[in-house]
């Protein structure tokens, strides 16, 4: 996983590769705020060319433990992008109910036999989350994790029964990530990786030919997993965005929604990325800031709506079965 920065650089200038090579050894060397100058150093070259950029900051500053830089600069990457500000102009159902989201999972997860979760790669605060849940599940009879960001190489990951920063996966460079997969593997999971990196590049494909080859090779190496002797139990899968989504648009079809076509058994997802802070307000979503202002919340929660189902706006209705609200702290 380390085609983000790599392909930054590549596409570029001719001498990228050696930049490139000079953010890999730091990176290497768990040096992050030497990996930060180095990128932060081509920032009049990159700026112009490749607004990724942006989001490789985002992802440095999270390895280093600069949760609000990261936050920063993925706003960057939003007004580089041409992301427009969220319009607040919305409403929210009255009496609401406010649960506690880890509890609830814990509680729903019983009746399911996959549990999709997903991620965004610079929140260190959603693998944290994950992790807080793997005990429950394990009571709840789940006994695999799979990780989108685990390098199929760590062949010994589950033998050895812990990660290593940066070999078991670029994003391994978070210590979140390291310390929820050790849990993981203490409590006794299995933890295996499903991704699949077509030999194109999924994110200057205006057709989506190339995404859709990732996430169905995703969605079969999933199964695949579920149908082995190495599956004991139920399977939790850690993703990153929008693969875990029920239904994606006329061009992408994603990973949870070829699952689903796939098989035969009841598919939990769960986002984080939706209702979650931003660096700036204006890039939040209208309904996490409505929330906030009716119900303020210093815990992680669900929202119910009249105390039947978790309350899902219509912008994401039918995209995912739970939103966790994740206060602003």
């Amino acid at each position: 996983m380390k085609t983000l920065i790599l392909a930054i650089f590549l596409s570029l200038i001719p001498t990228a590769k050696a930049q490139y090579d000079g953010v890999q050894k730091y990176l290497d060397s768990g040096n992050y705020p030497k990996a930060i100058q180095t990128l932060l150093s081509k920032g009049t070259v990159f700026l112009n060319k490749n607004p990724r950029y942006y989001e490789s900051l985002a992802t440095l500053y999270s390895f280093n433990g600069e949760e609000k830089r990261a936050l920063e600069y993925m706003d960057k990457w939003y007004a580089s992008s041409g992301y427009p500000p969220r319009d607040n102009l919305v409403s929210i159902p009255n009496n609401l109910l406010i649960v506690d989201a880890a509890k609830h999972i814990s509680e729903i997860s019983k009746n399911f036999y996959f549990l999709l979760i997903n991620e965004a790669h610079h929140v260190p605060k959603h693998r944290r989350f994950t992790q807080s849940l793997l005990r429950s599940l394990w009571k709840s009879g789940f006994r695999s994790l799979g990780l989108e960001g685990l390098q199929e190489s760590d062949k010994v990951l589950n033998q050895r029964g812990h990660a290593i920063r940066g070999k078991s996966g670029f994003y391994f460079h978070n210590k979140d990530l390291i310390e929820m997969v050790n849990e993981a593997l203490e409590i006794g999971y299995y933890v295996f990786s499903y991704d699949h990196n077509p030999n194109c590049d999924p994110f200057t494909d205006p057709t989506k030919n190339c995404q859709n080859l990732r996430e169905e090779d995703q969605a079969k190496n999933i199964l695949q997993f579920s149908q082995s002797p190495r599956s004991k139990g139920k399977v939790l899968i850690h993703a990153g965005y929008g693969h875990i989504a029920k239904k994606g648009d006329a061009k992408w079809t994603p990973m949870a929604q070829r699952l689903g076509q796939m098989v035969n058994k009841k598919i939990l997802c769960i986002d984080q990325t939706s209702w979650s802070q931003r660096f700036l307000k204006k890039y939040e979503s209208p309904y996490y800031k409505k929330i906030e202002e009716n119900y303020p919340l210093t815990h992680d929660s669900v929202i119910f709506m009249s105390g039947i189902s978790p309350y899902v706006p219509v912008e994401v209705d039918g995209i995912y079965d739970i939103l966790v609200y994740h206060s602003r702290r």
